[in-house]
């Protein structure tokens, strides 16, 4: 008799447990749920003024225009930052490069790093060659280039998640303009023959500096 009591009462606690665990469980599937429908519900479409959206544009076109590969947040490394570098600079700043014979070019590598750092937020870590890019003595060297066909951006849509970070929804065009900010209507009227490259989905983060200046750094930046 003794030993049925007490079977019974051990079936007793585990029932209790068991009931305690599912309550426990489905608690931490609502609570799941609750988060992933916050986390969808926390972007909210920002209204952009007529210089905000030339102003993402021109950021945006900084890395359409060298041909920025794509990745993921994670996926950022040394190799992404010194291809934006050298191409970025040989685009926008040529003065910082010298000749160096058989038809290359080279600059230091502390500039590649500035544009790094400006546009992505991180400092270059090791310094190496990278496809067709050399190093050596603290200098990338690249052929001289020939004309590429040269692409822009436009910014379809921004969504502001949490805090200062963005979610930005790109066209890349490709064509030559004489205003990139203008639209395809307006490209078409004007004899330009500008096409869709692709469309891409950043992440941005807006970062201020002491002195009340801000800029946008480059997160996360997928092809659709």
């Amino acid at each position: 008799m003794k030993k049925t009591v007490f079977y019974l009462f051990v079936i007793f606690l585990m029932t209790v447990f068991a009931c305690n665990s599912g309550k426990k469980a489905d608690s931490k599937t609502t609570d799941s749920a609750s988060a992933q429908k916050k986390e969808v519900t926390s972007k909210t479409e920002v209204k952009l003024s007529p210089d905000e959206q030339k102003k993402l544009n021109t950021f945006f076109s900084n890395f359409s225009e060298i041909f920025l590969e794509s990745f993921t947040e994670n996926q950022l490394n040394d190799k992404i930052l010194i291809r934006f570098g050298v191409f970025h600079q040989y685009v926008n700043s040529p003065s910082c490069f010298k000749n160096a014979g058989n038809n290359k070019v080279k600059i230091k590598d502390l500039q590649v790093n500035l544009a790094a750092e400006k546009y992505f937020g991180r400092n270059i870590i090791t310094h190496l060659p990278v496809d067709e890019i050399e190093y050596k003595e603290g200098f990338y060297f690249i052929p001289q280039a020939a004309g590429e066909a040269h692409q822009f951006s436009q910014v379809e849509k921004l969504m502001q998640l949490e805090g200062e970070n963005f979610e930005a929804i790109v066209v890349v065009y490709v064509g030559e303009t004489k205003n990139p900010h203008s639209t395809e209507a307006e490209w078409k009227k004007a004899g330009e023959e500008i096409t869709i490259s692709c469309k891409m989905k950043a992440k941005i983060q807006k970062i201020t500096s002491e002195d009340n200046v801000s800029r946008y750094i480059l997160k996360e930046y997928v092809k659709l």
